[in-house]
């Protein structure tokens, strides 16, 4: 299994499937919110296909070779049944399309484990479920329903409990609630966020506008990208790591002079190349500063291919 671990970061770097489009979806995400990324699962490219259709044979096979990943793999796929059959789509097909997230982090909040208080989260699904399935589904459960902007919400925690068969639920610290606007939609959020992002992709309270970020020009297309913007947190993060010590004054003038205002990840096609960047970036002067890595279109799914026949062989080495 080791052997599997070293090969994701090869799947990031190819991803997973080119949306048709390099806009990012941010309806329903709050104006406030200053932490987003998407994921698009939609592919179109043949060889890709392809190739992550071989890696994932691969895994198939590895975790059949193990009794005891036999048996994961078998709850796995039970799991999968139940989420369809809950209305949530096959997402053995498909149904789920794109992951849309965004979070709202207070000024004095911690950058990495942020308590329940500070965190308003926002999740968007969008693919093709069956809400009234949903509602079915919860009802012949005993879940209560609500109601969000007319929408039909529940408690997530208290859902997935259902589908995941278990006779009790732990407390959710977040309090997240799940809204089925429509067929195509369900979102995800806590209490504080969920009515402004179910009124926004409503179009009754506005949404994130996605800033101006030239250096994604580059890529006609992207899979995954990740947006963190706002540089107040990094310059309070970093003063209060550094308060008292010797080199403060130096991280200070590190940072007034780094372009940081935008952390930009973002995993996609570039020119004739599959690439994965990070960026530093100064949305005002588009000054920005950049990491990466990547490799030719054609290469791409060859690697990968060649991924799913390395976890093939550790398989039949079991």
């Amino acid at each position: 299994m080791r052997r599997s671990l070293a090969l994701l970061p090869l799947l990031l770097l190819v991803g997973c499937g080119q949306p048709k489009t390099k806009a990012p979806l941010t309806q329903g995400l709050p104006v406030t919110t200053n932490v987003w990324a998407q994921l698009s699962l939609v592919t179109e490219n043949k060889p890709n296909n392809k190739a992550n259709s071989e890696i994932l044979q691969g895994f198939e096979a590895l975790l059949q070779a193990n009794p005891e990943s036999r048996r994961n793999l078998a709850k796995i796929m039970e799991a999968l049944g139940a989420i369809k059959d809950a209305g949530l789509g096959d997402l053995t097909k498909g149904d789920l399309q794109s992951i849309t997230l965004g979070a709202t982090l207070p000024k004095n909040a911690a950058l990495i484990g942020p308590s329940p208080a500070d965190l308003q989260l926002v999740l968007i699904l969008r693919g093709n479920f069956n809400p009234t399935r949903i509602s079915e589904f919860a009802n012949n459960n005993g879940l209560k329903q609500t109601e969000v902007g007319g929408a039909p919400t529940w408690a997530l925690v208290q859902l997935i409990g259902k589908i995941a068969k278990e006779k009790q639920t732990a407390p959710d610290p977040f309090g997240f609630g799940l809204t089925a606007v429509d067929e195509h939609t369900l979102v995800i959020a806590t209490p504080s966020a969920l009515n402004h992002a179910v009124a926004a992709l409503q179009g009754k309270e506005g949404s994130l506008i996605a800033p101006r970020i030239n250096v994604l020009d580059a890529y006609q297309d992207w899979q995954l990208l990740v947006v963190f913007s706002d540089r107040d947190l990094i310059d309070n993060a970093a003063a209060e790591n550094s308060k008292g010590e010797r080199t403060a004054s130096l991280v200070k003038a590190y940072l007034d002079a780094l372009p940081h205002d935008h952390i930009v990840a973002i995993s996609g096609q570039r020119g004739d190349q599959s690439a994965f960047g990070l960026y530093g970036v100064n949305a005002a002067t588009q000054e920005s500063l950049s990491y990466g890595a990547s490799m030719s279109t054609t290469l791409a799914p060859k690697m990968v291919e060649l991924a799913g026949k390395l976890v093939k062989f550790a398989a039949d080495e079991k």
